[in-house]
């Protein structure tokens, strides 16, 4: 990596820490601080990818979204960690979060998964 490349980066990640301090630093649903797994997460979904753009635009642009939040008053962005931003994703139908497995049967005479048993379970 370059030294301006790791310059940019470095930028990107100070810059979306101060938005995720001024936002309150701590997730809104759980309440957890962990800033490695805050995210900045739009109430309203957005309307730009982005995978689109390089991690220091992408911050620069919720640096001027949160600018915009604090003359207007009309809350556009909000911090979650990983964990519920992704469950609010789902339930908004933007992610899909996996049932936990389902584990097989085992036969408590045998020992076996899913035998054929005549022994009752």
């Amino acid at each position: 990596m370059s030294e301006s490349s790791r310059f940019q980066s470095d930028l990107a990640k100070i810059i979306r820490a101060v938005v995720v301090l001024v936002l309150g630093g701590k997730c809104e649903k759980c309440h957890g601080t962990l800033l490695s797994v805050l995210e900045v997460d739009h109430v309203d979904g957005r309307d730009w990818s982005p995978r689109s753009m390089g991690s220091l635009k992408r911050a620069l642009r919720y640096l001027d979204e949160l600018e915009s939040f604090l003359k207007t008053g009309t809350p556009r962005l909000r911090v979650l960690c990983r964990r519920c931003n992704a469950i609010d994703g789902a339930n908004r139908g933007n992610h899909h979060i996996p049932d936990p497995p389902e584990y097989p049967k085992i036969c408590d005479a045998c020992g076996y998964v899913d035998c054929k048993c005549v022994l009752p379970f």
